[in-house]
């Protein structure tokens, strides 16, 4: 029906009268049955006060009201429906909260069966950041609160914690009680005191006299997006009911701490206490936000509907990324993520079994945990169970059977784990390694067939992997893959199991010349779901120190148990564990590490990481690279070229600025006056000089930046740059940045993708030159499906010689291949070793030494080191090539650097399991002798340091020992096997070295 304007234009002030009556009725109510806290939050918001005033009356025919909405905040009214929060949520999704309120009435709202909830969010983009304010009377109240009820803050950080404060959220400050804001500071501090998060929980009563519980819970980095709905989510799956909840995020540059305050009770609207069993179940699905990923089909299956709890979903995701890790490398489409999640998402019953017996077999109470014979019969159970398996699809039922049978090897084989521990921020799970013989046969032969001495698995919710070691004093790098594609992920996901394992193996036969064994950890982490590098490196940060603190959960020993109870271990000895720096190892990681290790009391305190500031970085010394020279001199003198006088030409993969590339160059440079630099390829991009890359330009790029800063006006005519970081798109193609320069000068074009990689990939392969020095890269970067562009047509070599100054750069089976075709490899075990060697010796100087004195010896301690890593390669190198001869050039020498390494090991873990096994004999005078010679001089020279000797634990003296024995023996012979009665003959022929 039509209705004249006129007509609407005369009834509305009757309208806004009623109105006015009914905004003052609903003020009335608000002041009723609201905390009085909303007026003190909406304080400054007059227009959002008044419009929630005029239109209350409206909720229920209306599902909301907006009260404010702009960049900066948002303000909503709603009923307190299941979904509502959810809802606010997803439609502010791609805005960063950096301050939320959800506050709920007393009361339902008149006619309606629901509560009112009001929902606040002060909202940022990245890009912005609140200006600070410089001054702010309340400060000294806030100060006297700390002082009155936060005792323990640390008073020495308050100027700079208020400044994040004030920073970050000026109108929490400004608005809040001094109390709360105390409040606020207390638990960001303690949030990063406690390594990582911090719960508490007390008595309270509200404004009317009711008791009721505060729970307040800070946490660094929690998920991005969505951790409000996460956290509000596990109050409804535990029937807790909230009356106000305040979230607040404060970003100190560093890392974000969310500080979450809820006032809680039961649904019968008791207070929550400690002893209850709710607040222990709140407690661990809290603690577990931190591990749990909620964009995994497990949480949002099962977790949310009440399947599975918060830690079990997290132990079910890892279980799945377990079976998919040890199976995707041999057959990566049968096994691929998501038919590993089919599988256990497929038969609910048999998963939920698995998951029961490895909680009833970690369990730190003793009356739930299961004994040894009712383990063996449940794990007969779930094999019937697991061998019953039938959906009617035979070869879908075989897969699945694997996965369920790879499961319960999980289960069977672990040994410790810390998903009992309270405040952690990964799992980690430390196998018995004889699990992998009951892998399928044709999984198994798809990596080395050597049975590690330790397997321990990591999961984070960001990523996972794996570390190996292959002796019981092991060490090896800490390698983070960042993949910044889902294709990227997948891939490399599938394959983390074999690259750790196939690293800490070759590190192994590196580490001949040293006490420690090889190891590697090796994690993959997801970054193709975060934009920008501030958060990838956040990201890095978060997930390294996830897994550093999930290795130290279950590694900190005393007499071989674990220091934390809730720890069950089935292996029962301290592990000593090395770990040095690798791919994505930043030197403030590297620092923060020995910290933590310090912190927690773990048996090599700062000793755990190696490149430290007090240490020897390696980049600064060059010693990995220091190795590859000594083997590309000696390689060169078998080819006929003296490498300090002879013209010869070079390639090389790895950065100017990285640590083996960017050190190697340095040292040709140094050393070759007629050396030919014609092709650098890097992350960054690649160079190519037919006449040899100018090396005045060069050398100022040299361990200072990158190759793409390279100036194209120093190019010789066909000589070109790729630019790796500079992309665009046409249309659908993407296109990469080239200059080159021809006889009309330098010009710019961009081609495409495919003829970007052919190219790079052409710099490596088929470009000429006398050797070739892989300094980085990717492992198996050249393999059986393509080493054969190293020859043309004619089958003539594209390079006379390869000397591997990056791990695992060449696949095995294609190290052959191209030996038998005539082209030298020396092996990355025997070329790029003093790294490792290095390492080795500073820990020893760390444990030898204190910091002040390490410092001020430094300088000569470390020209020891040199001088060891010198002698330890030439002694290799001209091993290797002796045996060569020795062959008649039919033996392989990468065949001869496993067998030496594999001789030196052998005899080392004999020498070993002697002196072990007699540790009179280890401590007399040969063999202490033979020990100081293990050492620098430096140590042998100064009679503090000599005495201290004494106190290192006696398996690392005799390790050192029987290492020293064995690579004398190899290197120079005079030892045979067995040698029970000539060791002693020989010890005291070595130890007469130090006599003269």
């Amino acid at each position: 029906m039509f209705v004249r304007p006129e007509k609407t234009i005369r009834q509305l002030p009757r309208r806004l009268a009623r109105n006015k009556k009914r905004a003052l009725d609903n003020l009335d109510w608000l002041i009723n049955n609201m905390h009085p806290y909303l007026f003190v939050t909406l304080g400054s918001e007059e227009e959002s006060l008044s419009n929630l005033c005029m239109n209350l009356h409206t909720l229920g025919e209306n599902r909301q009201i907006v009260l404010r909405d702009t960049d900066e905040k948002s303000i909503i009214a709603t009923l307190n429906k299941p979904g509502t929060l959810f809802r606010t949520l997803n439609t502010i999704r791609d805005k960063r909260i950096i301050y939320a309120e959800m506050i709920h009435s007393d009361n339902n709202l008149p006619g309606q069966d629901h509560e009112l909830e009001i929902q606040k969010f002060h909202l940022f983009a990245d890009n912005q950041r609140p200006e600070p304010i410089s001054f702010f009377r309340g400060k000294g109240r806030i100060r006297k609160a700390l002082q009155e009820y936060y005792l323990r803050f640390n008073f020495r950080e308050f100027d700079t914690i208020f400044s994040h404060f004030l920073t970050n959220n000026p109108d929490y400050v400004l608005l809040s009680p001094a109390r709360r804001v105390a409040r606020g500071m207390w638990l960001y501090q303690s949030a990063i005191r406690e390594g990582g998060a911090f719960l508490d929980i007390e008595a309270v009563k509200d404004e009317k006299g009711r008791d009721e519980s505060r729970l307040t819970f800070s946490v660094i980095d929690p998920m991005a997006e969505g951790y409000i709905g996460q956290v509000i989510e596990i109050f409804y799956r535990l029937n807790i009911a909230t009356r106000r909840n305040y979230i607040l995020e404060i970003d100190d540059g560093k890392q974000r701490v969310t500080i979450f305050t809820a006032y809680i009770t039961t649904r019968e609207g008791k207070p929550i206490e400690r002893t209850m069993p709710v607040f222990s179940s709140l407690e661990s699905e809290l603690y577990n936000t931190k591990v749990i990923n909620v964009r995994d089909r497990t949480y949002q299956e099962l977790v949310t509907d009440g399947v599975l709890t918060g830690p079990q979903g997290s132990l079910l995701s890892a279980l799945c990324t377990f079976v998919h890790t040890n199976l995707a490398h041999g057959s990566p489409y049968r096994f691929s993520w998501e038919e590993t999640q089919d599988a256990f998402l497929s038969h609910l019953q048999l998963t939920r079994e698995i998951l029961n017996l490895f909680e009833k077999k970690f369990h730190p109470d003793p009356e739930i945990r299961m004994g040894k014979e009712t383990l063996e019969n449940e794990y007969r159970i779930i094999q019937t169970m697991i061998e019953e398996y039938n959906t009617g699809h035979a070869l879908l039922d075989e897969t699945r059977r694997i996965m369920f049978a790879v499961a319960l090897l999980f289960v069977r084989y672990t040994l410790k784990t810390n998903f009992f521990v309270t405040l952690k921020k990964a799992l980690s799970f430390r196998l018995d390694p004889s699990y992998m013989t009951n892998l399928p046969k044709e999984i198994r032969e798809n990596m080395p067939l050597d049975t590690p001495f330790r397997i321990t698995f990591f999961y984070h919710r960001n990523g996972s992997g794996y570390h190996f070691g292959f002796s019981d004093i092991a060490r090896g790098g800490f390698r983070t893959v960042i993949a910044r594609t889902k294709d990227d992920f997948e891939s490399a996901i599938g394959t983390v199991l074999k690259e750790a394992m196939v690293l800490a193996h070759t590190q192994h036969l590196k580490n001949k010349d040293i006490y420690q064994g090889g190891s590697k950890i090796a994690v993959v982490m997801k970054a193709f779901d975060v934009k920008g590098q501030d958060r990838v490196t956040n990201r890095l940060y978060n997930l390294q120190r996830g897994i550093i603190n999930a290795f130290l959960d279950i590694f900190v020993t005393r007499d071989g148990k674990p220091v934390d109870p809730k720890v069950i271990d089935y292996y029962g000895e301290d592990e000593p564990i090395e770990i040095g720096p690798d791919e994505n190892m930043h030197d403030s990681m590297i620092e923060w590490m020995a910290e933590r290790s310090k912190e927690r009391a773990y048996i090599l305190g700062g000793g755990i990481i190696s490149s430290k500031k007090i240490g020897i970085n390696h980049k600064e010394y060059g010693v990995t690279s220091l190795g590859v020279w000594k083997f590309l001199e000696r390689t060169l003198t078998e080819l006929g070229i003296d490498a300090h006088a002879d013209p010869f030409s070079v390639k090389i993969t790895g950065g100017t600025n990285g640590d083996v590339a960017g050190n190697e160059l340095k040292l040709l440079l140094e050393h070759c006056p007629k050396v030919q630099i014609t092709s650098i390829t890097a992350g960054s991009g690649a160079i190519y000089d037919p006449k040899g890359i100018d090396k005045e330009e060069l050398n100022g790029l040299v361990l200072k930046d990158n190759i793409d800063k390279f100036s194209p006006d120093r190019l010789n005519e066909g000589g070109f740059i790729f630019y790796a970081r500079e992309q665009k798109k046409e249309g659908l193609i993407d296109l990469f940045k080239r200059v080159a320069r021809d006889k009309d000068g330098v010009r710019e074009e961009w081609v495409s993708s495919d003829e970007f990689h052919a190219q790079f990939e052409n710099l490596i392969l088929s470009h000429y030159t006398d050797v070739f020095i892989p300094c980085g890269g990717r492992p198996e970067t050249i393999h059986m499906g393509n080493w054969q562009k190293l020859f043309d047509e004619k089958g003539n070599p594209a390079t006379m010689a390869i000397v591997e100054g990056a791990n695992s750069f060449i696949a095995p089976k294609a190290r052959e291949e191209i030996q038998n075709h005539g082209i030298i490899i020396l092996k990355d075990a025997s070329a790029n070793k003093c790294g490792v060697i290095c390492s080795s010796y500073e820990i020893i100087g760390g444990l030898l030494m204190k910091d002040k004195e390490f410092l001020q010896h430094k300088e000569a301690y470390v020209g020891d080191v040199l001088k060891i890593l010198e002698k330890r390669a030439l002694d290799e190198s001209e091993l290797i090539f002796r045996r060569h001869g020795q062959s008649n050039g039919k033996a392989l020498y990468t065949d001869i650097s496993d067998h030496i390494s594999r001789e030196i090991n052998d005899l080392t873990d004999t020498v070993y399991s002697y002196l072990t096994a007699h540790p009179d004999i280890a401590l007399k005078q040969p063999y202490t002798k033979t020990l100081l010679l293990h050492l620098p001089a430096f140590i042998r020279d100064h009679k503090k340091f000599r005495d201290r000797l004494k106190g290192l634990p006696l398996k690392y003296r005799i390790a050192m020992v029987s290492t020293e024995i064995a690579t004398r023996a190899v290197y120079h012979g005079g030892l045979e096997v067995p040698f029970e009665d000539r060791v002693e003959q020989f010890v005291r022929k070595i130890s007469r070295e130090i006599e003269t």
